[in-house]
């Protein structure tokens, strides 16, 4: 009896072992549904440093081609790769990794580009992705770079139309916002352009420690029309009306020189004297203005409606007309007024006079470049083509010029007959003073650097906030727009630590 309850235990505990046995097989009917690997090539990858997006993230750049842009997030990293690209149940998963892990590398953003190949065209419909670190944890932070930015201008009351320079950093094992503010305005400050450096916690978005400096000082309102080696000459348009001032360099004081209901087009100083064009109803007048005597003396010559450019040549004053029947350039001194020296039946933008040579550039308001002739005892000769074209010296013809989307400074030697470049930038302007070349390049900062030209040698004078750069005897204007005010152009004198 014992042996047949024992032999019956025994039959049930192996029938119960083969039910677990069978439970736990696979079922080969059903298919196993494992990530299928895309081929992809890698188009581009940049460390960027913008950290406008700080959180891991893909975009879709082109679906017919199936190229993606791959945002990483902030790492601390020098290069990056993508191991491999798998797709599994409606999801596209990118695992990527940090090639180098080294405790002082830079904190960037890598943005890799990359195409899915022998996919359809339709393939990224409907997809959502992942990105999969294999060796490294994005560094998470709650302000990107515009928030730091607004944080830093409404703290300080400034406003800016420049770039400003950014660094985030790693320092003892804190993340830190380095943010360089070169050329910004304060409000309710009587000096107001300044500059700011500021260390911010990037975790609490806290200003650490700052500096902050005046840069300039405020001479005027106003808008310069032109310097001598003393004196700055701008003008004023106050309820209609425009006045000339001059301020004066070594005093720091500014006088009235002339007031009109009219429109002030372009002035010229001459020693003690200054010539004017004076712009009314598409009729000009020109004017000459004795500083030491104080009296304004019209010299219009009769049926003159058109004069755009005027020069001092050797403290005689030369100015044109220009209509549609002709072109002339006079002469105006003392002694012999308003005497002809050139007529031409065609239509020119501006003129220069060495000696007895004259320059003149072709008017074309459709073209960028136009002819630049040179006169000579009455032989013409076409030099180049270009535009605002002056005499640096009796050997040197300097221009601007215009190709394929970008803009040149060029320079025309009179002895070889050869024009060589001098500088190429985005945007470019030039202007002669005391024989000395100086020239304005818009840099990547949206600032602008003002150069000294000299026997093939160019030299930074200054980087500003506006192309109207003014250097005289070692003090540096300029002209601008505050972004505060929007409409009133103001004149400030830069602090300029090299001299």
């Amino acid at each position: 009896m014992k042996n047949f309850i024992a032999l019956g235990l025994i039959l049930i505990i192996l029938s119960g072992c083969n039910t677990l046995n069978s439970s736990n097989k696979k079922d080969t009917s059903i298919p196993l549904i494992q990530e299928e690997k895309i081929k992809f090539s890698i188009n581009k990858t940049v460390l960027s440093r913008g950290y406008e997006s700080l959180k891991p993230r893909i975009e879709i750049l082109d679906k017919e081609t199936n190229t993606l842009l791959i945002n990483l997030g902030i790492l601390d990293c020098l290069n990056v790769s993508i191991d491999k690209i798998t797709f599994h149940r409606g999801e596209i998963n990118i695992y990527t990794r940090k090639l180098t892990n080294n405790t002082n590398e830079p904190l960037v953003i890598p943005k890799i580009t990359v195409t899915l190949n022998e996919v359809n065209t339709d393939f990224l419909e409907n997809k959502s992705f992942n990105i999969i670190a294999t060796n490294y944890k994005p560094v998470e932070l709650p302000f990107n770079k515009t928030h730091v930015l607004n944080n830093i201008y409404s703290h300080f009351e400034v406003t800016s139309n420049t770039k400003p320079k950014v660094k985030l950093y790693k320092e003892n094992n804190n993340y830190f916002w380095n943010v360089t503010l070169e050329n910004v305005f304060e409000k309710n400050n009587e000096n107001p352009l300044v500059y700011i450096n500021a260390k911010v916690d990037a975790l609490k978005g806290e200003i650490t420690t700052h500096k902050k400096e005046n840069i300039a000082t405020f001479i005027d309102n106003g808008i310069i029309l032109d310097t001598n080696k003393n004196l700055l000459l701008y003008k004023i348009n106050d309820n209609k009306k425009e006045s000339m001032w001059l301020y004066n360099i070594k005093t720091k004081e500014s006088s009235k020189v002339y007031t009109t209901h009219h429109s002030i087009f372009k002035a010229k100083l001459n020693n003690n004297k200054i010539a004017l064009i004076e712009n009314s109803n598409d009729k000009t007048d020109i004017f000459l203005i004795d500083i030491l005597k104080n009296t304004t003396e019209k010299i219009t010559p009769l049926d003159f409606y058109h004069t755009l450019n005027i020069k001092w040549v050797n403290n005689k004053l030369y100015f044109d007309n220009n209509t549609k029947e002709n072109y002339k350039i006079f002469q105006y001194n003392l002694n012999d007024k308003n005497k002809i020296i050139l007529t031409k039946y065609e239509n020119f933008s501006n003129f220069d006079i060495i000696d007895n040579d004259i320059l003149l550039n072709k008017f074309d308001p459709d073209k960028h470049n136009t002819n630049i002739y040179l006169i000579n005892q009455n032989n013409i000769k076409l030099i180049e083509k270009g535009t605002d074209a002056n005499y640096l010296d009796n050997e040197t013809i300097i221009y601007l010029k215009k190709k394929n989307n970008n803009n040149f400074l060029c320079s025309y030697d009179l002895k070889i007959e050869k024009e060589s470049v001098i500088e190429k930038s985005k945007e470019i302007n030039y202007h002669i003073f005391n024989d000395r070349l100086f020239y304005i390049c818009k840099n990547e900062e949206n600032n602008y650097d003002l150069y000294i030209y000299d026997e093939d040698e160019k030299n930074l004078v200054t980087t500003t906030i506006d192309e109207k750069i003014f250097y005289v005897n070692g003090n540096i204007f300029i002209n601008t727009t505050p972004t505060i005010e929007k409409t009133n152009n103001k004149i400030y004198l830069l602090d300029n630590k090299n001299n």
